[in-house]
């Protein structure tokens, strides 16, 4: 056991610290355990452990240096919730965050180049469709694809009908629609606008008998002799009246949408009724009825769809 100060002996049983003053006297006697005439003051029974420090002795406990003096071993401990404190190598810990915001000007690798091109628009592979169906196609942003956008222009009847051009980014598919004619409001749920026509063709009768709605085709009801009716009298007809929903017999349910022609008379759409009459246009002036201003239903082989 070391003692920090310098102990008389007195018998085998009674051994206590009492004061010193420094070096125990000019010779230094007390220091090296004997008498000022150079004998042992220490009794024989008493034996002093001189060993050094058993290895599994805990860390933590003072032990003298090469001078007398007593310094502290142990380590201080590191806040691992932090990361305060040095590292097992020796350098200082970085206590900066890892989870900082990707700058939009950061550096990276796409593996395909940069992300703000029309081949390669926000991510690999995504093109800002590029193709007949547009007119010009770019795509916006940062090279590593932050803010990203594709936009581009629909070609002459052609219509963006699964987002509007631009606003869904990249819309892989562009202009996806043909539709010669059609509006993007009358684009379908996110789908195409179905073609159809109203059966007049030739004659005095508007050029174009063609239409868009989204009654799928071959299907037959109140919806599409409406819009067939509509299509007619929405050209530029002398006399024309709106369409309104008519009925075979007095009183029934509509069966055909009636509207004015440009003789002044009135033609029909028939999608109900009468088995024979179901599909057809009956136009009352081409069909010689004394009076074309009134509504007719009757047999005609002209056929919408």
């Amino acid at each position: 056991m070391w003692v920090a100060g310098c102990s008389a002996i007195a018998g085998l049983d009674s051994i206590h610290e009492q004061a010193c003053a420094p070096n125990c006297g000019d010779d230094g006697s007390a220091l090296d355990g004997t008498g000022p005439d150079g004998s042992s003051e220490a009794s024989a029974d008493v034996t002093v452990d001189t060993s050094p420090p058993s290895s599994d002795a805990p860390s933590g406990i003072d032990s003298p240096s090469d001078d007398g003096t007593f310094e502290d071993t142990s380590v201080p401990p590191t806040d691992s919730s932090t990361g305060d404190g040095p590292a097992t190598d020796g350098s200082p810990r970085d206590s900066a965050p890892s989870d900082a915001p990707l700058s939009s000007d950061a550096p990276f690798d796409s593996g395909c180049g940069p992300l703000n091109t029309v081949t390669n628009c926000s991510a690999c592979g995504d093109h800002c469709s590029t193709n007949s169906s547009e007119t010009s196609s770019s795509c916006s942003g940062s090279p590593n694809g932050a803010g990203a956008t594709c936009s581009y222009m629909c070609a002459t009847g052609y219509l963006d009908c699964n987002g509007i051009a631009g606003t869904n980014p990249p819309n892989l598919d562009g202009c996806e629609c043909q539709a010669p004619g059609a509006t993007a409001s009358q684009c379908c749920s996110g789908g195409f606008p179905v073609s159809h026509t109203d059966g007049l063709v030739g004659g005095g009768y508007p050029p174009n008998p063609t239409f868009y709605d989204c009654v799928p085709t071959g299907t037959m009801n109140s919806q599409l002799a409406q819009d067939a009716c509509n299509n007619y009298v929405s050209s530029p007809l002398i006399g024309a009246m709106p369409c309104q929903g008519y009925s075979e017999t007095t009183g029934g349910p509509i069966d055909g949408w009636c509207g004015g022609g440009d003789q002044g008379d009135c033609i029909c759409w028939v999608f109900a009724g009468t088995p024979g009459d179901i599909g057809t246009v009956f136009d009352a002036f081409a069909n010689g009825e004394p009076d074309p201003t009134q509504c007719y239903y009757g047999a005609s082989t002209v056929k919408f769809h």
